[in-house]
């Protein structure tokens, strides 16, 4: 036994003493019925001699009154014994990327992995510390405290269906667990281990062991991996989808593509894709000339063990002949503007660098050859030859592009382009960004990328046409113009991933109403005359009303899983433990690994307590 303030034991003895003597040098007067008193009445006082002091009666409300004291100064003491083992702080990583609702294990590994981690929490003590952190598309604490009180942050988490931070997530645990050096740190990751190979996470405070959801080794996945609705540069008036599907599985698949009009659901196509086994394919159809909303739905097969990745909707609006208004900034603008005025419904404006608008443009699209503003455009981006010391696509060197490694045969940016033209174009080596993915690629590097940078797309053509004469080729237009019509899809709508916030143009003088896909009801907030939509976790379709009158629609727009390493569910991941690579120091001051006792010592006392007033009412 040893006691944390161990001063107080001098209170401890010091209480009980005080009572004593209390009792001592006041005595106890005892009430007793007489039968007269008037015979005493003429009775001298004594003079001579003093009282006897005596020793206090043992009577059951004096030991009461001991028994308090001595428990009041023990308390204060903070009593406790050593444990065998330290008290932990186990960190619970809880994966909630949408691979994670996989239906391959019943109900769904999400279900599976919260039902082991409620397991981890039951063999928790009372005086251990748990945490929860959420891996969704940004990591969160859900709750730190005791096992009981992470119990109930547990049985209400839900799981995304988007991307999951696992990275960010690990290092935010290790982060939880250096708080607390008292305690012997532990992180428990629970995942189906379905993503990529984790980056370098940096010193970790505690070690992490993952804890894997066993899948089906025979499930695999269907998926819509891209939906590009584009209107053609010749012809406005033309329209047509391109449609990328994955069969992420062992065994080859027959998929019926439905092709609906989203706002009448009629459906207007259903071509079938025949796809063997771990492969890609594609398909192309036009549009008809008044659909304005178009859904992708995949029919599910008894080895489509996701369906978030089954359906995506799209808007279309009608473009008519409008021209397309096109800003491009460039210090040698020759062949660039000329493939940009080859293309019929370009509207085209040139400046050089220098020149150009530090508060943006007007331009629908925006082209930088050889540079790249502070402050980019709110706007598509086509970027030619990016320079070093930007903060877009950080350059790390250059290089002479030799034999391709990657190219995306059949993609809508390579339609009709001879690639053998780029075979020694000098290009720039790019670090590798989340937001971009390369779709023509050598060994040293990417030549050309597309993605998404804050809501709008962009296209990068890592080389300079220049020097090798790749300007004066036939290939050169033709990507200027494949990547314009990729870009000008834009204007069909946003193109919004699970968990990406979304910015869009505040009403005037009014307030806006989010409706979520399941039907709840948000109230936004303007800054800076923008509406911050921030809760997008759910694939589906969002409606911004105005807050008056909520039968008009301000805005609209799709949430889609279209991320291909999101929808391949297998497990790729490496789940070997990562150790500690630094114990946190442990404060002084901190809980020592100990169990007190003060609080059934408490208890104790307040009965005490209880006693003594029932025994004092009823003596009177």
């Amino acid at each position: 036994m040893l006691f944390l303030v161990p001063l107080a034991l001098a209170l401890a003895c010091a209480l009980p003493v005080s009572v004593f003597l209390l009792h001592l040098l006041r005595g106890s007067r005892w009430r007793m019925r007489v039968p007269a008193t008037f015979l005493w009445a003429g009775l001298a006082p004594s003079v001579a001699g003093h009282a006897r002091r005596r020793l206090p009666r043992l009577t059951l409300l004096f030991l009461l009154q001991l028994g308090a004291a001595a428990l009041s100064g023990l308390v204060l003491a903070r009593p406790a014994t050593p444990l065998d083992e330290p008290a932990q702080h186990v960190v619970l990583v809880l994966d909630a990327s949408a691979s994670m609702q996989a239906t391959d294990v019943q109900p769904s590994r999400f279900e599976a992995a919260r039902t082991r981690a409620l397991d981890a929490l039951s063999h928790l003590r009372p005086e251990d510390r748990a945490s929860l952190v959420r891996a969704g598309p940004r990591a969160t604490v859900l709750a730190s405290g005791s096992p009981d009180e992470v119990r109930e942050a547990l049985y209400r988490f839900q799981p995304g269906d988007g991307s999951g931070a696992l990275r960010e997530a690990i290092a935010l645990a290790s982060r939880l667990a250096a708080h607390t050096p008292g305690l012997r740190g532990r992180i428990l990751v629970f995942t189906d281990g379905a993503f990529p190979p984790l980056e370098p996470i940096g010193a970790l405070a505690a070690p992490v062991e993952f804890v894997p959801i066993e899948a089906d080794p025979d499930s695999g996945n269907q998926a819509i991996v891209s939906v590009q609705v584009r209107a053609q540069p010749s012809s406005p008036d033309r329209r047509v989808v391109y449609i990328e599907l994955a069969n992420l599985g062992d065994t080859p698949a027959t998929l019926p593509v439905g092709l609906l009009d989203a706002a009448t659901g009629r459906e207007f196509a259903r071509p079938v894709v025949e796809l063997p086994a771990n492969s890609a394919g594609s398909l192309l159809a036009e549009l008809p000339t008044d659909l304005s909303r178009l859904s992708v739905v995949l029919e599910r097969s008894q080895h489509d063990a996701l369906p978030l990745d089954d359906r995506v909707e799209v808007d279309t609006p009608l473009l008519g002949t409008r021209s397309l208004r096109v800003l491009l900034v460039s210090p040698a603008p020759t062949a660039l503007q000329q493939a940009l005025e080859a293309i019929p419904t370009v509207q085209l404006a040139v400046v050089a660098p220098d020149a150009y608008p530090v508060a943006g443009s007007s331009a629908e699209l925006t082209v930088f050859d050889s540079f790249l503003p502070s402050e980019l455009p709110r706007s598509p981006l086509l970027v030619v030859n990016p320079p070093a010391g930007n903060r877009l696509l950080p350059v790390l060197g250059t290089f002479t592009a030799a034999s391709l490694t990657l190219a995306e045969n059949g993609h809508p940016l390579l339609r009709g382009v001879d690639l053998a033209a780029l075979s020694g174009a000098a290009a720039k080596r790019l670090a590798r960004v989340p937001w971009a993915r390369p779709v023509v690629a050598t060994a040293d590097g990417p030549l050309i990328l597309e993605g998404h940078d804050r809501g709008f797309p962009v296209v990068v053509f890592a080389f300079d046409p220049a020097p090798s004469g790749l300007d004066k080729s036939l290939a050169f237009p033709l990507l200027v113009s494949n990547a314009v019509a990729q870009l000008i899809a834009h204007r069909s709508g946003l193109a919004v991933s699970p968990g990406q916030p979304v910015e869009l143009p505040a009403p005037s003088g009014r307030r806006a109403l989010l409706v979520l896909p399941d039907g709840r009801r948000q109230r936004l907030e303007s800054a800076g005359g923008q509406l911050w939509i921030r809760e997008t976790e759910r694939v589906g379709r969002y409606l911004v009303l105005d807050g008056a009158n909520e039968q008009v629609v301000l805005a609209s727009f799709s949430v889609n899983l279209l991320d291909r390493a999101e929808s391949d569910i297998r497990p790729r991941g490496d789940l070997a433990p990562l150790p500690a690579t630094h114990q946190a120091v442990a404060d002084p001051a901190g809980e020592l690994p100990v169990r007190e006792w003060w609080r059934l010592l408490t208890a104790a006392l307040l009965a005490v307590l209880g006693i003594e007033w029932l025994v004092f009412a009823r003596r009177g």
